[in-house]
């Protein structure tokens, strides 16, 4: 069952003028017009004269050299190409698409076969008769390729190459230099691969990667080589690998509290913005791409009170210098780092009473009718400061006064007591 082309295809790589419509061969010309007999020239000029037609015509001869040789370079445009081995040799023929660095003919060191190859479109007929390589295309060449010749032995071998360009297109000096045999241009660089697409997902762009080779054995060689060569700018062509996934917050382990207690224990956690690129693997990228409302990276912890004990300072002195007194001391629940904390056990003492010997009764002490007795007492006073346990510790002050004690324990301040004493007879 054949199957029909599609509308403008050619009928023959022979004749650009033949063309399917409707499952049918018919002539058209190079208006696009069916049934027109309008033909371009040797140049490709539609309807022209020839005038425009420029011929390149190049001879070559190659004594003693090994390998693979760069011959030509042909420029992109170029028409009825013929290339010619002169005399009968081992040597081979061979051609290679200059952008990618691939042979498309003859791309092995065999001996080849008679046969026709299509590359781009076109149609390359090889053809080996007595040792005699030719190879030749219509054209118009579709991209820049490259003449070269694979050495078999040291016979001396000779190669004509003729092709015709419009004499309108702009002329590329370089390939007019490229006239030389390829001992004297024995590197250059070729494309080696092409990188890896910009975008791991969506729409990304891919470049060509350049290495220097050797063209005399036709194997990459250190990019040192071609430093004085200037590297041709490189390829370009979209890339979409996949559908980009939503961008997500991924949150790592709290760690470790800052405190084990008190008021100002925290931990942290990374919080980042990443893109998935599929197998558990993620890219991060700015936080502004995650929509979603981002998770905390901070939070209190161990906000309980820390694990304290009582602190006692020293014991005042008496509260009086004879008899039954009291005497007082601090007591504060601190914690290791002299902050207040939770004591958990009972509170010690801050005041238990003393006894001092029993107050004098000399003549001196009573007045004359023995009733009255004076004797010093302490109070509080916060002009009188006493010894603190710290700097942070409470104000707690006596001061040493007198008093005045009856026989009956009737204690009164002194000045009436005084004045009783001065009243009884």
């Amino acid at each position: 069952m054949q199957t029909q082309v599609e509308d403008g295809t050619r009928c023959s790589y022979k004749d650009p003028y033949s063309v399917c419509v409707y499952g049918d061969c018919e002539k058209v010309g190079c208006d696009s017009v069916v049934g027109s007999a309008l033909q371009e020239d040797k140049c490709g000029v539609c309807g022209g004269d020839g005038t425009k037609c420029k011929t390149h015509k190049f001879n070559f001869t190659f004594v003693e050299k090994k390998g693979v040789i760069r011959v030509l370079e042909v420029p992109r445009g170029a028409r009825h190409l013929f290339i010619q081995e002169l005399n009968g040799t081992t040597h081979i023929l061979a051609v290679r698409n200059k952008a990618s660095g691939d042979f498309f003919l003859n791309a092995h060191g065999d001996y080849p076969e008679t046969r026709s190859v299509i590359e781009k479109g076109l149609e390359w007929e090889y053809e080996n008769k007595n040792n005699k390589d030719t190879i030749q295309t219509n054209g118009p060449l579709k991209n820049d390729v490259v003449v070269m010749i694979r050495m078999h032995g040291s016979t001396k071998v000779k190669v004509s190459i003729k092709y015709i360009t419009d004499n309108d297109r702009p002329s590329d000096s370089a390939n007019e230099n490229n006239m030389v045999p390829d001992y004297a241009v024995p590197y250059s660089w070729v494309v080696k691969r092409w990188a890896p697409c910009s975008k791991t997902c969506g729409e990304g762009i891919q470049v060509t990667r350049y290495g220097c080779r050797k063209n005399t054995e036709m194997r990459m060689v250190h990019r040192k080589f071609c430093e004085k060569i200037k590297s041709p700018p490189p390829q370009v062509k979209d890339c979409y690998l996949r559908e980009c996934a939503q961008p997500i917050w991924v949150a790592g382990e709290w760690g470790e509290c800052s405190k084990s207690c008190g008021k100002t224990g925290t931990q942290t956690r990374s919080v980042r913005c990443v893109q998935p690129l599929g197998d558990d693997k993620y890219k991060s990228i700015r936080s502004r791409y995650c929509s979603d409302e981002r998770p905390e990276s901070r939070k209190d912890c161990n906000r309980n009170l820390c694990p304290a004990e009582w602190r006692l300072g020293p014991w005042s002195q008496c509260s009086v210098t004879c008899g039954n007194g009291t005497q007082e001391r601090q007591v504060l629940c601190h914690t290791r780092d002299n902050t207040i904390g939770l004591c958990l056990d009972s509170k010690p003492a801050a005041l238990r009473p003393c006894r001092l010997d029993p107050c004098p009764r000399s003549t001196s002490d009573f007045n004359r009718h023995g009733n009255f007795l004076i004797q010093w007492l302490s109070r509080h006073d916060p002009k009188y400061p006493v010894q603190r346990m710290s700097s942070k510790a409470p104000l707690t002050s006596h001061v040493v006064a007198l008093r005045c004690l009856t026989s009956l324990s009737w204690t009164f301040p002194l000045s009436l007591c005084l004045a009783l004493q001065g009243k009884l007879p």
